[in-house]
């Protein structure tokens, strides 16, 4: 078993565990803070987002969904998608990546 403890971090995004197989991700917004559209490596990767505090927009082309703890989206990762916090949100990013090969951890904006 492993525990993981967010609650003191301080930046944006923490890489809390990567292996070939899966990353983990805690994410902290500010009010009003976006990450912009985008799209991960890996066609393969499912992403499933998990928000633990707060409120965000989660949004794909065409569909935009309101993100509150017990909440949970899940899409592949080559999927076009961005988020905006409504309030101060905390959420953890789980990628995984079903061919068991090693993930990028770099991200293609789009414009």
């Amino acid at each position: 078993m492993r525990v993981f403890d967010f609650t003191s971090r301080e930046s944006m995004k923490d890489l809390l565990y990567h292996d070939d197989a899966q990353t983990i991700i805690h994410l902290s917004l500010k009010e009003g803070q976006e990450i912009p559209e985008h799209r991960h490596r890996g066609a393969d990767a499912i992403v499933t987002v998990i928000p633990v505090k707060g409120k965000v927009t989660f949004s794909t082309p065409g569909q935009t969904e309101t993100l509150v703890p017990g909440r949970v989206i899940r899409l592949n990762a080559h999927d076009l998608h961005g988020m905006k916090a409504v309030q101060s949100s905390d959420l953890v990013v789980v990628k995984w990546n079903q061919t068991g090969e090693a993930s990028s951890s770099q991200e293609t904006n789009q414009s």
